[in-house]
């Protein structure tokens, strides 16, 4: 008797009550952090001076889009459009698209999976390798303004970026060790490529195929990080490249092998020493063929390169950083290396941080080609940022 009291008393207040009337729609509002991905925009401007002509050596960089301080004078190069949100219970979804003066690519479009059991985690779509240390780092988190001259000249300028799937296994220790795996298309034409080259009559090679593995660990000592990781990539080369009125093959493949180290000491929140180091080593194995003027015998090639960069980075405190960089390639004359490749180089930067979100740099560069030539070079950089971004990886 009393519950049919009470829901006749409440039914009956219900069906009486004023109701308010709806506010008009310019002062309704939306739950947008419900709905809407995070969003940031990150640009990069640069003003590099150098004594040499950039047709002269190879100071540029190959790349899938426009390269970074490629012109002598002021560069605007590049705006990166970063979207990523949760998709639900299961999965995140993150986008990252880079704009340049010559147009628009997407960069990396990739799910990553968050409910996996036993320390899985697994990606899928276009991304940055987790190869070696510097390759996933976009360029807005580098400690210099270019790219390091070993990671250029065997992953490429602007990193190993390509389509297909990661897996990933965090072991459950007390200290970080993850191993991972990955299969890409391996469209990359410039470093990897599964492309066809009719003119020796070489079908495109099955995809995907380009296969990486690492193994990545970490463990600290009171306020010392030392992380570690050892990687592999080995991937078909088919490449067809035109040099004046010679026009050249290769068909084969390509092992890479890979050792990075990272020491980083902290004194206090902001202040800290960090010392990295990465050094790749690469085996090409296949047939290289003269077609233009005429098609010629095939050469069998078997070379072997190798290279390195060290540098140390110092940040007095939240604002101001010093670093220091050496570097060096060491390349095999069978592969017809260019007089003017850049084999060699020491650079010194120092940047300004007003804030999280920009970074103001100047940085010297001494490289020395093949032939020994000096090539000098300043880079005056500025890098601003807006939007809510996520934190980037140690």
């Amino acid at each position: 008797m009393k519950k049919t009291i009470l829901f006749t008393t409440l039914f009956t207040s219900l069906l009486f009550a004023e109701v308010p009337p709806l506010k008009p729609i310019s002062q309704r509002t939306f739950a947008q952090s419900q709905y809407i991905p995070d969003i940031s925009l990150i640009t990069d401007f640069s003003y590099l001076y150098q004594n040499k002509s950039l047709d002269d050596n190879q100071e540029h960089q190959e790349h899938s889009h426009a390269a970074s301080n490629a012109n002598e004078g002021f560069n605007f190069n590049y705006a990166e459009l970063v979207l990523s949100s949760s998709v639900d219970p299961y999965l995140n979804l993150d986008a990252v698209f880079h704009f340049t003066q010559e147009g628009v690519e997407a960069e990396e479009v990739y799910f990553t999976t968050t409910a996996l059991e036993y320390g899985f985690e697994a990606k899928g779509g276009q991304f940055l390798s987790d190869f070696g240390r510097l390759n996933a780092q976009h360029h807005h988190t580098w400690n210099f303004s270019d790219n390091a001259l070993v990671n250029n000249y065997f992953l490429g300028g602007e990193g190993l970026s390509d389509l297909g799937v990661q897996l990933q296994w965090l072991a459950p220790l007390d200290n970080y060790l993850m191993f991972g795996v990955e299969a890409l298309e391996g469209g990359n034409e410039t470093k990897f490529s599964n492309q066809e080259v009719s003119d020796v009559n070489v079908s495109k090679a099955t995809s995907p195929s380009l296969a990486i593995a690492y193994v990545k660990s970490s463990f600290d000592i009171d306020d010392t990080t030392l992380m570690m990781g050892l990687s592999y990539i080995y991937g078909a080369y088919n490449n067809e490249e035109t040099h004046g009125l010679d026009k050249h093959a290769f068909i084969g493949n390509k092992s890479i092998y890979g050792a990075d180290v990272t020491l980083k000491h902290y004194f206090d929140s902001y202040s800290f020493l960090s010392l990295q180091s990465e050094y790749l080593y690469q085996d090409i194995l296949g047939d290289s063929y003269d077609i233009e003027p005429t098609l010629t015998t095939k050469t069998d090639i078997n070379a072997n390169l190798s290279g390195y960069y060290t540098q140390l980075v110092y940040a007095y405190n939240q604002n101001y950083r010093v670093g220091i960089r050496n570097e060096r390639l060491l390349l095999d004359e069978k592969l017809e290396i260019e007089t003017n490749e850049i084999t060699a180089k020491n650079s010194i930067m120092i940047e300004y941080h007003p804030s999280e979100f920009s970074r103001f740099r100047v940085q010297y560069n001494n490289a020395k080609t093949f032939n020994k030539t000096d090539i000098h070079s300043v880079i005056i950089s500025a890098n601003i940022a807006i939007g809510a971004h996520s934190a980037h990886a140690f």
